[in-house]
């Protein structure tokens, strides 16, 4: 595993805690039906044709209704809003395609036009690629070095005597080797030359094949101890109740790199990160005190009324017992009968 450390490698990975999977975006709010546009209700009777006498008048009204409605709102139920028209069908266009004619509305004509505009430009772009692509095949079959020459400066924009350098150069890298051994006139030493040659390219692929072996290793390494340190500092988390928020992740984080940087092995840093996690909550909590002692003991009741009248309990109580148990002592001295003295015989009587 590699022990180059980074400056902010594990402080910039913790920095969004430890949340793997991001959240759901909240959903747009339905929009709400406009009470103004509801249909009216299909119960509401319909007013009597004007031609029909034999229907009496005061059928579709119950009696005493036109004596509790106020003025002109009778008027204003009995007259209705015009029903919506019923949407249009879309229309309908007829179009060939590869010879089958097909009907389509206005939508899938735009989007058809859009997708064929994009296919036509992308047409044209890979046919303008495959005449450049031609046109250079034709000119190396006629005179190879001319034109990868041309190619070259076409590209690179250089002139053509710096092009030609550099064709040169990528033909001696790939076939030196090759001219090298056409000038070898004795067979065996030829020979003992492809042998050379093979055995270099081997050990080139071999080196090639462990740097990749390597190189996985080390990022198969690094992602389990990525989850380690995770689990390590979500378990001191919960133990100090630290809260999980992200500036105590990019913390602990920034701690980790300190001590790569001061030599610690990286398989060695998740023996460190329970110390971490403890200094984290040392400082957080020194910090809170140093808070707490600018506020003055109004702003401290305000902020924390529970915790301040608690805290305020236990010390009447604390001084309530100490009391008590001043005033036992007192009592136990007082209630204490004193040995007497010890007077001998030849005392008392001289």
């Amino acid at each position: 595993m590699a022990d180059e450390p980074v400056d902010r490698e594990f402080g910039a990975l913790f920095e969004q805690g430890f949340q793997d999977e991001p959240e759901e975006a909240p959903k747009p709010p339905e929009d709400e039906p406009d009470e103004a546009a509801e249909p009216e209700d299909d119960d509401e009777p319909a007013d009597a044709p004007e031609g029909d006498s034999d229907a009496p008048e005061d059928e579709d009204e119950p009696e005493g209704d036109d004596e509790d409605e106020p003025p002109g709102e009778a008027a204003a139920v009995k007259k209705k809003k015009p029903k919506e028209k019923p949407p249009e069908p879309p229309r309908v266009h007829k179009v060939k395609v590869d010879g089958a004619e097909l009907e389509v509305d206005d939508e899938e004509l735009v989007r058809g036009y859009s997708t064929g505009r994009a296919a036509s430009q992308r047409f044209q772009e890979a046919k303008r690629l495959h005449a450049e692509a031609e046109s250079f095949y034709q000119a190396y079959l006629t005179n190879p070095g001319e034109a990868l020459v041309s190619e070259v400066v076409r590209r690179s924009g250089v002139t053509r005597t710096q092009a030609r350098e550099k064709v040169r150069d990528v033909f001696l890298e790939f076939l030196g080797p090759d001219l090298e051994e056409s000038l070898i006139q004795d067979p065996e030493k030829r020979q003992l030359y492809r042998d050379r040659r093979q055995i270099a390219d081997e050990r080139t692929e071999l080196e090639r094949r462990q740097a990749e072996q390597r190189r996985r290793d080390d990022e198969a390494a690094n992602e389990t101890l990525v989850k380690t340190l995770r689990t390590a500092i979500g378990e001191g988390i919960k133990k100090h109740a630290l809260p999980n928020a992200n500036e105590i992740w990019s913390r602990v984080g920034g701690l980790l790199d300190a001590a790569q940087r001061a030599g610690t092995r990286r398989e060695n840093l998740p023996e460190l990160v329970p110390a971490l996690v403890a200094q984290v909550a040392q400082e957080r909590s020194e910090e809170a005190k140093r808070l707490v002692s600018t506020l003055s003991a109004a702003e401290l009741k305000k902020l924390f009324p529970e915790a301040t009248e608690k805290l305020k309990e236990e010390r009447i109580q604390a001084v309530t017992e100490k009391r008590a148990q001043k005033v036992e002592g007192a009592a136990g001295k007082a209630k204490k009968p004193k040995t007497p003295k010890f007077i001998s015989t030849r005392d008392a009587f001289g």
